[in-house]
């Protein structure tokens, strides 16, 4: 399963630049049942009832359009997100071939060589200085673990090898030949641990005066003067914002959202101040869809399955049944399943111990 899964995302990633279409299974799902609910109706109910009763054809198409409508626009709407995006997809870290920036063998020496490469590559502005700051920071991180591996294996009798190239060229220096001895190891790594926190302390007191600089440029003052009183319980630190009266943080998305109700799976979106209207209005003609779908299930019995049984015998459908020829003794079992699979996804969907639609409405 995961071998298929990670195979559908390359298919989707070289087709529309995103490794999948919805973020869960249920958007997904959602869109199958309704393909499949819309061939069952075309191919089966309605060559049945379209002689009788057109209108009753044209009412359920008429209202799965307008309910697909709204499906594609509660996915896509605004619940009312608070800060714009703070978390984005890191493409410009994987490179074209993300396969050639890992080595299984040297992992963290891999991605720190790689690091480096995109620091190289980055353009200017205040953004990308930003950004090359924090690679910076990360690759300290990388060597202080290097050292850190460097000391394990100078205890268990080995050594690090001071040509390597994820050693990073400013601290050779001090971790280069300078005696085979273990002492001499020993305080070779201790300078390079004491330059490497130097560095990180500096680094670290830039990173901190250009996210401060950088969030003031987008508004965020009271943001950090919260922050530096410790009032931590009305910020979000992911999305850099106040929280709002009633506003929550969802996790499925990373953002806050105003007046959060719900993150719905079937809309792979919130439902919030900014969509609830149009959520409850989906919900709405979803329900009007499905006993629309029945109608036209009622009238198909009445119009072909029941004049069908009366001209046929018991005998003929046993029959029909044992040798496996069944025909159109087939279609009504296949309405009738349908029928009763639409039933139980509409209550999934409506239902529970308090409808979406209902606390929609209390929202």
């Amino acid at each position: 399963y995961l071998v298929m899964s990670f195979h559908k995302c390359q298919v989707f990633q070289f087709l529309i630049g995103r490794p999948h279409l919805s973020q869960n299974h249920f958007a997904n799902l959602f869109l199958c049942f309704i393909i499949f609910n819309i061939i069952i109706y075309a191919f089966i109910v309605a060559p049945g009832i379209a002689a009788r009763n057109p209108d009753a054809v044209m009412t359920w198409a008429f209202l799965m359009g307008v309910s697909l409508l709204f499906w594609v626009q509660n996915c896509y709407a605004d619940p009312g997100w608070l800060m714009p995006r703070t978390v984005y997809p890191q493409h410009f870290l994987l490179g074209e071939d993300p396969s050639q920036a890992f080595d299984a063998e040297q992992p963290v020496e891999s991605q720190m060589v790689h690091c480096d490469a995109v620091m190289q590559d980055l353009g200017e502005g205040e953004r990308r200085e930003l950004m090359k700051l924090e690679m910076e920071q990360n690759k300290y991180n990388y060597q202080r673990q290097l050292i850190r591996e460097a000391r394990k294996r100078l205890e268990e009798g080995c050594g690090l090898d001071p040509s390597s190239p994820a050693v990073g060229a400013e601290l050779q220096p001090l971790i280069g030949p300078g005696g085979d001895s273990s002492a001499s190891r020993k305080a070779q790594l201790e300078r390079a641990a004491m330059t490497l926190h130097e560095r990180e302390r500096a680094t670290g007191e830039n990173l901190g005066r250009a996210r401060i600089e950088h969030l003031l440029s987008m508004g965020c003052g009271e943001y950090l003067t919260l922050v530096e009183k410790g009032d931590f319980k009305q910020v979000c630190v992911v999305c850099r914002a106040r929280r709002k009266m009633r506003s929550h943080h969802c996790k499925e998305c990373g953002r806050c959202v105003d007046r959060l109700d719900h993150h719905c799976p079937w809309i792979d979106n919130c439902v919030g101040l900014g969509n609830q209207r149009a959520f409850f209005c989906f919900i709405v003609v979803l329900f009007v869809t499905i006993a629309d779908f029945y109608y036209g299930v009622f009238l198909y019995a009445f119009d072909t399955v029941f004049p069908e049984i009366s001209r046929g015998s018991f005998g003929e459908l046993f029959r029909s049944l044992t040798s496996g020829s069944l025909g159109p003794e087939l279609q009504p079992i296949i309405v009738i399943l349908t029928a009763v699979y639409a039933s139980d996804r509409g209550s999934r969907l409506v239902g529970g111990p308090q409808s979406q639609g209902q606390r929609c409405l209390e929202g």
